[in-house]
């Protein structure tokens, strides 16, 4: 979705008036911003993931050999969680983002919504 609103937002932009292009120049920052945070957050949330799936086989395979390293199963545990935190954080910023530019749009609309 960001893709596509960029590419909406850059055609034509040296043809519009001078307010309009400062609008949808702030917009296209808060694009590439949200653009990145989100890439950050799949980044982490993979991460998360391939860290939750290790850890189990992790578990079975010390359980199976009989092993005991709780240091490197809270390693894994703690790269799993920092990750999934930091992954909901990363959302919760493109939320915040997502939200500026609906703002920049409705005053660019010329609406006292705000």
């Amino acid at each position: 979705r960001v893709i596509d609103r960029v590419r909406i937002l850059s055609q034509g932009l040296d043809s519009e008036p001078e307010e309009v292009q400062k609008r949808q120049i702030e917009q296209l920052a808060i694009l590439w911003r949200r653009a990145r945070l989100i890439r950050l957050a799949i980044t982490l949330t993979a991460v998360s993931a391939l860290c939750a799936a290790l850890l189990i086989i992790l578990i079975f395979l010390l359980a199976l050999l009989k092993l005991d390293t709780p240091w490197l199963m809270s390693g894994l545990f703690f790269v799993c969680m920092v990750s999934l935190i930091g992954a909901l954080i990363a959302f919760i910023k493109d939320i915040n983002q997502t939200l500026a530019a609906l703002k920049l749009e409705v005053r660019g609309v010329g609406k006292q919504i705000i």
